[in-house]
């Protein structure tokens, strides 16, 4: 089982969520946790293109790392200071 409260500690969506994420607003290509959607959400964005993904549920994006990792192994909240990470994939 996956330690804490689903909805509460950590994200439970079954599907993509609308969201108001665009690569557009972003200074680089690259890997974007999507803070709005608790960062269970990922973007990839190069040039116009944005493709949007979902970890599975108890697992969230590390901007850190960029792969989901259990809801406890990343603070969501640190994922915009961290965008600029994409500078060394491209």
């Amino acid at each position: 089982a996956i330690p804490g409260e689903p909805g509460t500690d950590y994200p439970i969506f079954s599907e993509l969520p609308n969201n108001q994420f665009n690569c557009s607003e972003q200074r680089l290509p690259g890997y974007y946790a999507d803070v709005s959607a608790r960062c269970q959400v990922f973007h990839i964005c190069l040039g116009d293109r944005q493709w949007s993904f979902l970890c599975p549920n108890g697992t969230i994006f590390s901007q850190e790392h960029f792969v989901c990792v259990w809801w406890y192994e990343f603070d969501c909240s640190k994922a915009t200071g961290l965008y600029d990470l994409n500078e060394k994939l491209f």
